[in-house]
């Protein structure tokens, strides 16, 4: 996308969209965004309304796109199928990024900011895609794994929990028992509190 204008703008739209629909938090996507896309932008003169617009509603895409929290702890509260809501949300959240990334280019265009003179090759996007191909391959899982049937999302979340932890001491090798521990303590504490709401939600 470096050789359209406003690429990196769209860019972060669409990583901030996938981030966020993982994580399933819009303020952890904001967050993490900001350190890895915002230096990038005013590094290439963006003006921070657009920066920081383009990381704020990119965020808030992860509600609509599979495979995403919000709907599926609907789906617990309400009794609703979780399939079916990740299917209505794939072409709301497409058409909504589309939009996004459409205003980003023209006020990318609007105020003159810089692109990359050619476009990548196939070679150089295989070359940049390799280190990113076992995240690539979590997603795969969850979003084919659903939606075509094969596992619940709660058995999908399970298979992705023993993949990513095989990945990560394995391949990438960032994680030791030291920083797992660390982990599961982060997880029990973020899912006490989601627990916390599902079970006020039902009470309701």
């Amino acid at each position: 996308l470096g050789s359209l204008r406003g690429g990196l703008a769209i860019a972060t739209i669409a990583a901030c969209a996938a981030f966020s629909a993982i994580c399933g938090s819009t303020a952890a996507t904001a967050a993490t965004m900001s350190v890895i896309a915002l230096p990038q932008m005013r590094d290439k003169g963006y003006q921070d309304s657009l920066s920081c617009g383009s990381i704020a509603a990119g965020g808030t895409l992860g509600i609509l796109i599979p495979p995403s929290t919000a709907f599926i702890l609907y789906g617990i509260v309400a009794g609703e199928s979780i399939g079916a809501l990740f299917m209505a949300g794939i072409v709301p959240g497409i058409l909504m990024g589309g939009g996004m990334c459409f205003v980003c280019w023209y006020e990318s265009k609007k105020h003159n900011y810089p692109k990359r003179d050619r476009m990548s090759t196939f070679k150089e996007i295989v070359h940049e895609g390799k280190e990113a191909i076992w995240a690539i391959i979590m997603v795969a899982i969850i979003l084919f794994g659903i939606m075509g049937g094969v596992m619940t999302p709660t058995e999908a979340s399970i298979v992705c929990i023993a993949y990513g932890t095989i990945v990560s001491f394995v391949v990438y090798r960032k994680l030791n028992l030291k920083s797992f521990y660390l982990c599961l303590k982060t997880t029990l504490s973020s899912s006490a509190a989601i627990m916390a709401l599902v079970a006020f939600a039902n009470v309701f």
